[in-house]
């Protein structure tokens, strides 16, 4: 993704209020004060998701974000491509972002599980 693209959509989120960028291994992010609400994997955007807002993703045919290991594939369902569509129309495009927001604030017991489970696994609880 290019700085010019993450600077004009840092620019249209910007009605949201304060919009930054950051970096999480190796990959680009967005959050809204300091909250890590979107990321990007190559040229493709990623936004939180929910409980409440991962069916309207699943819906648009959006896949969650992936990536490869030394064993396959492993998908973080808690990230979801966001459509095409989407980043057509910059009023759609702030409300989903406002829902990903949310959906950052608010994480599912689906995501709580995942990350305590890690937790255990790599010794740190």
């Amino acid at each position: 993704m290019s700085d010019e693209y993450i600077d004009y959509l840092q620019d249209i989120l910007s009605p949201l209020g304060p919009i930054s960028k950051g970096r999480l291994f190796g990959l680009r992010t967005l959050k809204y004060n300091a909250l890590q609400f979107a990321m990007f994997n190559g040229d493709t955007l990623y936004f939180a998701v929910n409980a409440q807002t991962r069916d309207a993703f699943l819906e648009a045919g959006s896949p969650p974000f992936s990536y490869a290991t030394k064993r396959g594939r492993t998908e973080v369902h808690k990230y979801y491509e966001v459509p095409g569509e989407i980043l057509d129309d910059e009023d759609t495009l702030q409300e989903w972002a406002r829902l990903s927001i949310d959906a950052a604030r608010t994480p599912d017991k689906k995501s709580t599980d995942a990350a305590v489970k890690a937790r255990k696994r790599l010794g740190l609880d």
